[in-house]
C-alpha cells in the first residue's frame, strides 16, 4: 500500500501483475522445469516493460517513482 502513495495506479497495477516472474523463477530452481526461449523472450518483455514503466516522468499526484517501483 505504500507504493501506491508513492505512484500512480496507471504503474502500481501493471507491475503489479509480474508475479509470472517469480512462478518462473520458482519453477526454475524448486521442480527444476526446463526454461524454453518463448520463456525467456516472455521474461524480457516483462523486464523491459517494468523498466519503461518505472523511467517516466513523475505525473501529478506521484512522489517518488522509484521507490514505488521498488515497493511493488
Amino acid at each position: 500500500m505504500s507504493a501506491l502513495e508513492n505512484i500512480s495506479v496507471s504503474r502500481f497495477i501493471p507491475i503489479l501483475f509480474t508475479f509470472p516472474l517469480l512462478t518462473i523463477l520458482l519453477s526454475a530452481l524448486l521442480l527444476h522445469e526446463d526454461i524454453g526461449y518463448e520463456v525467456v523472450a516472455g521474461t524480457g518483455l516483462i523486464v523491459v516493460g517494468v523498466w519503461t514503466l518505472s523511467k517516466g516522468h513523475d505525473s501529478r499526484g506521484e512522489k517518488n517513482v522509484k521507490r514505488g517501483v521498488l515497493l511493488v
